[in-house]
């Protein structure tokens, strides 16, 4: 499983009980097979969404300290640079 897996997990673990006992209990009221595929599209479009917020999140974070090690690197190498330039 990958990091982003084991990171979405959780936030599908606390919500994702009440939306399968919501998706079963609206499931199981249907008298008909479009109703029944109705009622599924729906909870895919739900959990869709609920991964795509959260492969957001992961995204921000990953540009977020992408950026940090950018910034850190640049300035390792510009005080480097400084003090190469004084011992010259």
């Amino acid at each position: 499983m990958t990091k982003a897996g084991k990171l979405y997990l959780p936030a599908v673990q606390r919500s994702g009980a009440d939306h399968k006992a919501e998706f079963c209990a609206k499931l199981g009221q249907c008298t008909e097979l479009g109703e029944a595929v109705g009622v599924q599209q729906d909870f895919a479009r739900g959990v869709g969404g609920a991964y795509a917020a959260e492969a957001g999140k992961l995204s921000t974070l990953a540009r977020t300290t992408m950026d940090a090690w950018t910034g850190a690197s640049a300035q390792y190498v510009s005080n480097l640079t400084a003090r190469q330039k004084k011992a010259a």
